[in-house]
């Protein structure tokens, strides 16, 4: 989603590194799933997977799918009307929605 995303420090005053997205209008959506991407560098990450996104009739439907050998720990996510819920503000369209999904990844190591 080229275009799209912005880095939380963009935003927000947090020193965690992450991204959000710009407005999204209704629509279906495929994210890359990077982990390892410390300070905001792509480069630096591994791509582990997707993040579907099926927005449509005001309703939003998330699925999470990673590459093979990597798993999903914990889940954090984040859908509103404003970037992230501290920020306090919307200057989207209405009906427009912003995303941030997060999640630690496990990796399954060989001896």
């Amino acid at each position: 989603m080229e275009g799209y995303t912005i880095p939380f420090k963009d935003i927000t005053n947090s020193q965690n590194w992450g991204w959000t997205n710009r407005s999204l209008p209704e629509g279906i959506y495929t994210l890359e799933l990077s982990a390892g991407a410390g300070n905001n560098v792509f480069e630096n990450g591994e791509l582990v997977g997707v993040v579907r996104l099926e927005y449509t009739y005001g309703k939003v439907i998330v699925e999470y799918e990673t590459d093979p050998g990597f798993y999903l720990g914990e889940i954090y996510f984040w859908i509103g009307n404003d970037y992230l819920p501290e920020k306090g503000y919307f200057d989207g369209q209405p009906g427009d929605i912003y995303i941030a999904a997060h999640v630690t990844i496990w990796q399954l190591c060989s001896d």
